[in-house]
């Protein structure tokens, strides 16, 4: 699935569009890459992020 759209993303390093390598992770033309998940989600923060919410509130998983 996540073929279908990973072009609609934009690496958060360098802007360039995304593209799925080895069905495994994502990444861009600078080879950047964003590992998917187990559970079908992709992290494209940069750094971590200190919130008051928690993973139960994730709502978007691509499957």
């Amino acid at each position: 699935m996540f073929s279908e759209y990973a072009e609609t993303f934009r690496c958060p390093h360098c802007e360039g569009a995304l593209k799925v390598v080895d069905l495994k992770s994502l990444g861009c033309p600078n080879n950047h890459t964003f590992d998917i998940s187990k559970q079908g989600y992709v992290n494209l923060m940069t750094r971590p992020l200190n919130s008051n919410y928690g993973k139960e509130l994730c709502v978007f998983r691509c499957r």
